[in-house]
């Protein structure tokens, strides 16, 4: 079996599955090792300080600022790196108005995971300015997948290509399929900007990442999005595929012993603050928005189900859940 590593996995309950949801992931696909990161909108920081602290050969850990005031978040941000993260994962409201934050993850020699960065030149420039300022910061971009209709707007930005050629900007392909494709698996309207990026960046320094476990409510699977790149790509070698699927993340994440976290008390307003009636979306034929706690409880049944094992698709499952319900 190929050595994988998975460079963006999410966790978090509720929406994105506990702690055991993503490790039971990569053992039933063969995922030696996962970069897990908290998303925006769930706060869950007791699930990725206890993957850190748990598994500190298989698991490594993003954070989020969050918080509603900027105090709060830069004393939630110093709590995390205490606890062993290796940084924040950062869309680009939040880091341009989050100075000191970004400042302090430079200072610390620390990663962040950047969404969209090439969503604007000020963006962009910004960090270029952050990489030139702190020589052992580094930059990833989960996400980094647009379909061909967009590279030519992208291409607009002047500093685009000078961030892709950056030595410590790396980029990870996740959200295969997800991101404007307007053409059936393996999306071959993507192949356009993934040869760009290739071309700039280079196959050591573009890794893999699966987004579980939302590639379930886009009603993808994880053999799909594993072959995915293959797929898309046939012209890239063996050992080009081994790099990016494995390799890059080895060496930047996991080449050094983790540094043993903190034990950090956190502060009671997270709870309060989270968003309980958010709603998640399930794309089936007719996109469908569900609550969050039901969302949660579905897709807890999902992982466990027979219908995952045989391949079936998450609205597959929520159909016969359905049935199930109206039959009774």
């Amino acid at each position: 079996m190929k050595q994988v590593i998975d460079a963006y996995s999410h966790v978090g309950s509720p929406r994105y599955g506990a702690l055991k949801d993503a490790l039971d992931n990569m053992k039933r696909w063969g995922i030696g090792k996962s970069v897990l990161v908290l998303a925006k909108t769930v706060p869950d920081f007791g699930a990725l300080f206890d993957g850190i602290r748990m598994h500190p050969d298989t698991v490594r850990g993003i954070g989020i600022p969050f918080g509603a005031s900027s105090a709060q978040r830069e004393a939630l941000a110093e709590l995390q790196l205490q606890a062993g993260v290796l940084g924040l994962r950062m869309e680009p409201e939040e880091t341009l108005g989050n100075p000191r934050i970004v400042e302090r993850l430079g200072a610390a020699g620390r990663w962040i995971f950047a969404i969209h960065p090439f969503g604007s030149p000020e963006l962009t420039a910004a960090y270029l300015d952050w990489l030139e300022h702190f020589p052992q910061g580094r930059i990833a971009a989960p996400h980094l997948l647009v379909a061909e209709s967009r590279l030519e707007e992208l291409s607009g930005n002047p500093y685009m290509e000078k961030l892709l050629q950056h030595p410590r900007f790396y980029a990870i392909f996740s959200r295969h399929g997800g991101v404007g494709s307007k053409e059936a698996y393996p999306h071959r309207d993507l192949l356009p900007w993934v040869s760009y990026v290739l071309k700039h960046a280079g196959t050591e320094r573009v890794m893999w990442g699966s987004e579980f476990p939302v590639i379930y409510s886009r009603n993808e699977s994880m053999p799909q999005c594993q072959e995915w790149l293959s797929e898309l790509h046939p012209d890239l070698t063996a050992d080009q595929l081994q790099a990016m699927m494995h390799d890059n993340a080895e060496r930047v994440f996991f080449s050094e012993p983790a540094e043993v976290p903190a034990d950090v008390p956190l502060p009671g307003w997270i709870r309060e603050q989270f968003d309980h009636k958010q709603f998640v979306w399930v794309y089936t034929q007719d996109p469908v928005k569900v609550p969050v706690y039901l969302y949660d409880r579905l897709l807890t049944g999902y992982l466990k189900s027979e219908e995952l094992q045989r391949g079936d698709g998450f609205s597959q499952y929520i159909i016969n859940k359905l049935e199930t319900v109206l039959m009774d």
